[in-house]
Parts: C-alpha cells; sequence; structure tokens
C-alpha cells in the first residue's frame, strides 16, 4: 500500500516537473522568436519605412509662404420661392489666400448684380497635403458681410472645407462646402441661414491654373417676429475662371 502511495506522488511530481520544464522551454522559445532576425523581417520593416517616407513627403511642406489669388465670373441663375420666379444676372468671385506652412488666412469677394454683395475674412487649417498645387483638405471658418438688395445687411459667420483632387499631374477637381449660421438684419427684421456647394474641374499650366467653377446657394430668409421661412433664393450657375499660385 505504501509502495502505491510513493508511486502515485513520485508521478504527481514528475507531472508538475515535466509541466515545469515544458513552460519554460516555451516561454524560451518565444522569447527566441521575437529576437530572431529573418530577412522577410527585413524586407518587411524596409517596406513600412519606406511607405512612412513617403507619407512624410507627400504632407511635409517645406514652403513657408504660398499665396494663392484666384478669380471668376459668369452668369448666376436667381431663383425666389416668394414670387416664383427664376432669372439670371452677371456676377464675379475674387479670392486670396496666404498660408503660412499649414495655416492659411483669406478673403473672398463676390457679387451678383443688383442682388448681393459678400466680403469675407477666414481662417483656414489644411489637414491634408502641402499646398494648393497638390491633392489637399482645408478645413474653414469664417465671418462674412452680406448685403442683401431686398433684405439688408447680415454679418454671419460660416464652417466648411474645401480640397482638391489631381487626377493627372496638370489636372484634376476642386470641391468646396460652406454652411452659413443664423444671422439677423439690423433692425432684427429678418435672419438667414444657408449653404454653398461647388465644385471646379480645372486644368493647371504652372502656376496658372484655369477652371470652371459650378456652384449652388441655397439661402433661407425667416421673418424675425413670426419664425416662418419668407423667402428661399438659389443662386446657381457656372463661371469660367483662373488663379495663380506663388
Amino acid at each position: 500500500m505504501r509502495a502505491l502511495l510513493f508511486v502515485f506522488i513520485f508521478s504527481i511530481q514528475t507531472c508538475y516537473a515535466i509541466e515545469g520544464v515544458y513552460t519554460i522551454i516555451v516561454q524560451k522559445q518565444q522569447e527566441k522568436a521575437q529576437t530572431r532576425w529573418t530577412l522577410a523581417d527585413w524586407l518587411m520593416t524596409k517596406k513600412k519605412m519606406a511607405l512612412m517616407d513617403q507619407w512624410l513627403a507627400l504632407h511635409s511642406s517645406h514652403q513657408i509662404f504660398e499665396l494663392d489669388l484666384g478669380w471668376s465670373e459668369g452668369g448666376v441663375k436667381v431663383s425666389r420661392s416668394d414670387e416664383g420666379t427664376q432669372e439670371e444676372y452677371f456676377g464675379r468671385q475674387f479670392y486670396s489666400h496666404l498660408f503660412i506652412y499649414f495655416i492659411g488666412f483669406g478673403y473672398e469677394s463676390s457679387f451678383i448684380k443688383k442682388q448681393m454683395r459678400e466680403d469675407s475674412a477666414l481662417v483656414l487649417l489644411r489637414i491634408l497635403g502641402t499646398s494648393k498645387q497638390t491633392t489637399h483638405i482645408n478645413l474653414v471658418y469664417g465671418k462674412r458681410n452680406l448685403n442683401v438688395t431686398t433684405y439688408g445687411k447680415f454679418e454671419q459667420e460660416f464652417f466648411g472645407g474645401n480640397g482638391a483632387l489631381y487626377i493627372l499631374p496638370f489636372l484634376g477637381v476642386k470641391l468646396g462646402f460652406y454652411k452659413y449660421l443664423t444671422s439677423s438684419t439690423r433692425p432684427q427684421n429678418f435672419s438667414l441661414t444657408g449653404e454653398r456647394f461647388s465644385y471646379s474641374p480645372f486644368l493647371e499650366l504652372g502656376p496658372i491654373r484655369f477652371n470652371l467653377e459650378v456652384f449652388k446657394e441655397n439661402l433661407y430668409f425667416n421673418a424675425t417676429a413670426s419664425g416662418l421661412q419668407d423667402n428661399k433664393q438659389v443662386h446657381e450657375g457656372a463661371q469660367l475662371g483662373t488663379s495663380l499660385s506663388f
């Protein structure tokens, strides 16, 4: 009986000893595997470093300053919901943007003959790309002074974004979106909200860009006293333009 008990205890101890040795062997193998150098690992590391260098090259700018001037003009269709009319007027747009590394400051101005005039100051933050003449994305915040013939003057904040996608080294498309926050006229007769969408196919020759800007702007005028929508104006059109980058 004692012999059987001894054999049983010895077997258990042997099993624990074997398990402990196995655990140590596995741990050592894992440590060796972690520190093992192979040609495949070296090639993978080299590929990752090349991708990181490429990303940094695409998104790191060595230019301290960048100045961008642009202009466009053409017909603008103005639709009014209160009168059920649509008329076409001459319109023009101008902008200038100055970037210091990835921070930009801008001025934009536009007018539609006999309808409205707008002057805007804005701040831009480039989150992708190195310049206007690369594929890029900018976040935008600004404030505009808007003078509408039939409603008066508005001071309005807005936010949005713009950017460009190059399809070929000399060919691409520019995209933009602004959301206009609620603003009221002086005295408080009407409030205004709205948004603007645009896209511009362009052809680029060195620092000069030729583009066709297609845009649509929705403006919602509400009577302040009642809160009801008094009128929706839609401004849309396609304007030929050009810009110059320094």
